[in-house]
């Protein structure tokens, strides 16, 4: 029985979902070893090149919107580029150059290793193209602002459905302080045994109609978001500052129900920690881009000529 549903009666075409997209499979190595697999969607001769960076258990490829924006963003001279990160997926085989195996991914590697990650991305970015742009989705979001503050890089950023984490784990946890969790983590060994993933009511997240979606992560990774920077940057009702002053495109959609706080705080917030942001919404957007992506990608474009990143000559 196929999970899909009955596919028998379907024609060639409609067994295919989203865009289509044209791009080139790489692998490169960071500095722990590891390498990173991705694709580069880039048009002849591109004058920028944006490093797309996934959310938590993302990987290069699921999100359709990286396909719209690697269509239109190439009739603009914009490559995009989107590799797997050492935290990619859930649990994943990950190999060294020399194909040594150690399992690594979303749920179990550390917050942190997001640095090495992206330093190397940039430098491969910047091989291609002189001008190169940060983009994070969700977690992602974190990640680049992280990046951005712990290296002091001052590279221009685009911010996709930014959320306030430490909100979504309060509404989580039902009652229970982080602070205790966090405690409770770091001198208890209540795990699998294995690979140290802790049982399913320790992260996730709770949606609206009794949605849930349960994170399975190890306690070292776990512990790396709790008390690391996911908890804090985006954290809307903490004393932000600055943590770049270079160009930043914020989108948000209306129907994100998983931002963990109301879209005017959301914005006052990132504002403050990238004061030159431009906060572009859309009525009825939500957390993936389903239906606005064709929409953001040209307000995406739009912002690069604003702030010189592109000319029309």
């Amino acid at each position: 029985m196929s999970t899909l549903g009955d596919v028998s009666d379907r024609s060639d075409s409609e067994l295919v979902v989203g865009q289509s997209a044209y791009g080139e499979l790489l692998s490169v190595v960071n500095s722990a070893g590891f390498v990173l697999d991705g694709i580069v969607f880039s048009p002849p001769d591109p004058r920028l090149a944006i490093v797309h960076v996934h959310g938590s258990l993302g990987n290069f490829y699921q999100q359709p919107f990286i396909r719209v924006f690697a269509n239109r963003l190439a009739q603009h001279g914009v490559a995009v580029l989107s590799f797997n990160l050492t935290g990619h997926d859930g649990v994943s085989e990950g190999y060294t150059a020399d194909r040594e195996m150690q399992y690594i991914g979303g749920s179990l590697s550390k917050f942190e290793t997001c640095l090495d990650d992206l330093d190397v991305l940039l430098r491969f970015a910047g091989s291609i193209c002189s001008q190169v742009v940060l983009q994070g989705h969700s977690l992602g979001c974190d990640r680049v602002l992280f990046y951005a503050q712990r290296r002091s890089a001052h590279v221009p950023l685009i911010l996709l459905s930014p959320c306030d984490s430490y909100r979504l784990q309060e509404l989580w946890l039902d009652g229970e302080p982080i602070s205790e969790q966090a405690s409770r983590l770091m001198s208890g060994s209540d795990d699998d045994g294995h690979l140290n993933l802790v049982p399913a009511s320790e992260y996730g997240v709770n949606g609206p109609d009794g949605w849930t979606y349960s994170i399975p992560i190890s306690r070292d990774a776990l512990l790396s978001i709790i008390t690391g920077p996911p908890f804090q940057i985006l954290r809307v009702d903490s004393s932000a500052q600055p943590v770049s002053n270079a160009p930043a495109f914020v989108y948000m959609g209306t129907e994100d129900t998983i931002r963990g706080a109301p879209l005017n705080e959301m914005t006052a917030h990132v504002q403050r920690l990238v004061p030159s942001a431009q906060v572009f919404t859309v009525e009825h957007g939500d957390h993936s881009l389903d239906g606005c992506e064709e929409v953001v990608a040209g307000a995406i474009s739009d912002w690069a000529y604003k702030v010189g990143l592109l000319s029309e000559s």
